[in-house]
């Protein structure tokens, strides 16, 4: 039996869109195919170092104002 899929809507900016297009042109691939390769080769690789990209706060010491 097929796996069952999940719709996700995104926004991105102008240029990566151009940049998708391209690569779904000159790969033959709809940009759906190439998001799900992109999606899971990125987990794959967080999988394989075990970490965990930090949000952009994390790990920054709270600053304190001098006013």
């Amino acid at each position: 039996m097929p796996e069952k899929t999940e719709r996700l809507t995104i926004l991105i900016d102008h240029q990566t869109k151009i940049k998708l297009d391209a690569l779904a042109e000159s790969s033959d691939l709809t940009m759906s195919q190439i998001l799900r390769r992109l999606i899971k080769l990125h987990l794959n690789q967080l999988d394989d170092s075990s970490a965990l990209p930090q949000k952009a706060d994390e790990g920054k010491s709270p600053t304190t104002s001098t006013e």
